[in-house]
């Protein structure tokens, strides 16, 4: 196999939270992304999506840069959203998308997507 990196993930934690008597929405996760390669990772970004309970097309919300990511090592990649306007995010999703650019040349492009549900 070519020498090259591979990026890949899960989330470990997401967490809503009710402020302002329900009218806006906390919303607060932390993605594990790490290169399980055999090289090091450049910069990259990681890009979030909110992916509605009834389904639909995922909608941005935001992105995180990361410098790089040498081989065989795991970072934490915060997400912090509010969602306002009375819209209770609970029972949707957050898609995480790592290397969303495809900046990264890596031995898996398969695995860079994440999906967890928002309780």
């Amino acid at each position: 196999a070519p020498n090259l990196p591979d990026l890949t993930g899960h989330w470990s934690l997401m967490i809503a939270k009710p402020i302002a008597n329900g009218t806006q929405w906390f919303v607060n996760g932390n993605l594990r992304v790490k290169n399980q390669g055999n090289a090091n990772a450049g910069s990259f970004v990681v890009k979030f999506y909110y992916i509605p309970s009834e389904g639909g097309s995922p909608q941005y919300l935001r992105q995180r840069s990361l410098p790089g990511l040498p081989m065989g090592r795991t970072t934490n990649v915060t997400f912090r959203h509010m969602f306002s306007s009375g819209l209770n995010p609970s029972g949707g999703s957050i898609l995480a998308v790592i290397d969303a650019n495809n900046t990264v040349a890596e031995g898996n492009e398969s695995n860079n997507e994440f999906v967890r549900s928002i309780p």
